[in-house]
């Protein structure tokens, strides 16, 4: 994908995504919110990726690259736990 093709993540609507996460050569199943995480009322936009995979040590510092496959739901304040599951 082109950079001119890319879609920019200030583009994207609030909220969660289902998307593919390129970490060490290896693509991974991710979930990934967009957003201003109304829970703590951030007052920047933030990424957010939840690497579904088992079997990572972490990464932290490393590249990701994350390909944005769908949307799933808008960006939502739950009153409780409960409510969230």
């Amino acid at each position: 994908m082109t950079e001119e093709n890319a879609l920019k993540t200030k583009d994207l609507v609030p909220g969660v995504y289902s998307a593919i996460a390129t970490l060490y050569g290896r693509k991974l199943k991710c979930a990934m919110s967009i957003g201003w995480n109304p829970v703590y009322d951030n007052p920047e936009k933030t990424i957010e990726a939840y690497l579904i995979d088992d079997t990572l040590e972490e990464f932290y510092g490393e590249h990701l690259l994350i390909e944005v496959k769908a949307f799933i739901r808008a960006e939502a304040l739950f009153s409780d736990f409960d409510s969230l599951i």
